[in-house]
């Protein structure tokens, strides 16, 4: 068991140690993000915001470009050992950046590609209220820092949310890119049908605490899905469409970090699920 924690504890600590935070942040002058925002704060963290249904992909790469030059921050950290520098480097790093939260919301847009995204830490990601977004694009990280990106992680987020939106099942593979760092994901109001148990995208969350999915279309949850999701404590699938629930659909393989009393609260209520008396209707846990 011993060995077991020195191992883990190892793997996560070489998972980190690549990743490093800018300095303090210096917003660009507003006319230069506009119809953008930035705002500065005294942690030296920004918060940025691309409100409205005037937004487009083109305004949000003008955000983050400008942010990068303003603070003489470029995305490509050059290769993990500078004798190697050819004109196509391998093993190359990224600058990241530090970011309090980033609320894109209200907009218009039907796609989102992630490309300005890579390399920043959001405390919150809001992308919420963006009735016609269907699909997240995942950019090619190695075109751009002209090299191979070695990294696990490209971009990370603590809280990422986004609900009511247009989402269909494709966005599993989108949201992998958080991979160690989303502890909270709220994906409520979207057009998701099924946790495919096929894919292993969700269990690349491996830090997720609280997963949302109320008021999709979900209409059956097979497998063991949250197998990986050692740390997940919440799980709201209320408002769907579920009518069936495999053998080991919740199964969850505990870690020796986690309390003896900890439960998953899961809240399957308003579904097509009946307990014998009636419809489920109230949250309930399991080991």
């Amino acid at each position: 068991m011993l060995r077991f924690v020195i191992l883990l504890a190892f793997l996560v600590v070489t998972q980190f140690a690549a990743v490093s935070y800018s300095a303090p942040l210096t917003c660009p002058p507003p006319n230069e993000v506009l119809p953008c925002t930035c705002t500065s704060s005294a942690t030296g963290k920004p918060s940025l915001a691309c409100i409205g249904p005037t937004i487009s992909q083109a305004n949000i790469e003008r955000l983050f470009a400008r942010i990068r030059a303003v603070n003489a921050i470029p995305l490509d950290g050059g290769p993990e050992d500078p004798s190697q520098y050819t004109p196509s480097p391998s093993g190359k790093t990224l600058n990241w950046i530090n970011i309090t939260r980033f609320d894109l919301t209200n907009t218009e847009m039907t796609s989102l590609n992630n490309a300005p995204l890579i390399g920043c830490h959001f405390d919150v990601l809001d992308a919420s209220n963006n009735p016609l977004l269907r699909e997240i694009v995942l950019a090619d990280i190695n075109k751009l820092i002209n090299g191979h990106y070695r990294g696990g992680i490209s971009v990370e987020a603590e809280t990422v949310r986004f609900d009511h939106c247009a989402l269909g099942d494709s966005a599993w593979t989108a949201f992998s890119i958080f991979r160690l760092s989303v502890r909270h994901l709220s994906l409520k109001n979207n057009a998701l049908t099924i946790v495919e148990y096929r894919s292993d995208y969700l269990k690349q969350l491996r830090a997720l605490e609280r997963l949302d999915l109320a008021d999709n279309r979900i209409y059956e949850i097979r497998g063991s899905q949250f197998t990986e999701n050692h740390y997940l404590q919440h799980l709201n699938l209320s408002r769907n469409r579920i009518s069936s629930l495999g053998p080991a659909a919740f199964k969850i393989l505990h870690t020796p970090f986690e309390v003896a009393d900890k439960r998953l609260t899961i809240d399957l209520s308003l579904n097509n699920l009946y307990n014998g008396q009636g419809m489920v209707s109230e949250p309930y846990k399991v080991h």
